[in-house]
């Protein structure tokens, strides 16, 4: 049985996500003092990758997601997101909501799940999933492209432990 994809309700991270961002950003930068690769330094026994797992920690993003999305610095919520098609169907297998973003204008939308199923299973799966839909097959056999309402076109890929939609209108 898949993992609920996310809530549609509560507080949105977009306001938390950006002033992380911010903060992170500013601490970046004000170590750096010379875009010469030779006269920088690294501080030992740290790395920017230590760093922005101590944020995302702090931040409660899953831990499932904090590898395969290092730039997700808050946890994701659909309620970002207004462009998912009504009764599209959650992932169909096992998965956790790692990123929600959707551009300003509501054009067009980025959902990304981690998940331990493998990649040719996830679209198998998604395929029977999608049988409503209109599929057109265009992405071959590792992606899956199609259809979800008169307005909306969507796509689903599954690189390396993850599953990421895209949708976009027309």
């Amino acid at each position: 049985m898949p993992q609920a994809r996310g809530t549609r309700g509560g507080r949105s991270h977009g306001a938390a996500l950006a002033s992380v961002s911010a903060a992170l950003l500013f601490a970046l930068t004000a170590c750096g003092g010379s875009d010469d690769p030779a006269a920088r330094t690294e501080v030992p026994g740290t790395s920017a990758g230590a760093d922005v797992s101590a944020v995302q920690e702090e931040f409660d993003v899953p831990e499932d997601c904090r590898e395969p999305f290092p730039g997700q610095l808050a946890p994701a919520d659909l309620v970002d997101i207004s462009i998912w098609p009504e009764n599209f169907p959650e992932p169909p297998v096992a998965a956790t909501l790692c990123q929600a973003e959707e551009s300003e204008d509501g054009t067009t939308g980025t959902v990304g799940y981690a998940t331990d199923v493998p990649s040719a299973q996830v679209l198998d799966t998604y395929r029977a999933a999608l049988a409503p839909y209109e599929l057109d097959n265009g992405g071959g056999a590792d992606q899956i492209t199609g259809s979800a309402d008169d307005d909306t076109l969507f796509s689903i890929t599954a690189p390396d432990g993850t599953i990421r939609l895209t949708f976009a209108k027309q």
